[in-house]
């Protein structure tokens, strides 16, 4: 049957010389992904655990579940911060990223038990 078909000419491309370089990192990379998940898939029996930092005006945030003894993280988020508030204190860029982690957060936890892990002074703040 394959023998009908008229020749592909992406069958006849030349192969290009990949350096040894190249063909050990691609090598680790793909062990790298084959031996650990990245990123793992949502349990919504459990409970939600949101970390989160902020550094030069720059929200970050890791969404993880119990496993055993150990945190698996489900997604990564980060957002720039408004310019006004990268120039307010430490505690209340706190808060501001916490709240933004939380709403950024919103689309996979959809509503399920989520505990935002955050400095002692934002809760001093809140309280």
């Amino acid at each position: 049957m394959g023998d009908m078909l008229p020749p592909n000419p992406c069958h006849s491309l030349p192969v290009l010389p990949t350096p040894p370089e190249r063909k050990q990192a691609f090598g680790t990379v793909q062990k790298a992904l084959m031996t650990s998940l990245a990123l793992d898939l949502q349990d919504y029996i459990k409970p939600f655990y949101l970390h989160r930092h902020e550094r030069k005006g720059v929200a970050s945030g890791v969404n993880t579940q119990q496993l055993g003894h150990h945190q698996r993280t489900i997604a990564y988020y980060s957002a720039k911060l408004d310019p006004v508030v990268s120039g307010t204190p430490h505690c209340t860029r706190a808060i501001v990223t916490a709240a933004e982690m939380v709403e950024k957060s919103h689309s996979w936890i959809l509503g399920h038990q989520l505990y935002v892990l955050v400095p002692h002074e934002v809760e001093i703040l809140l309280n």
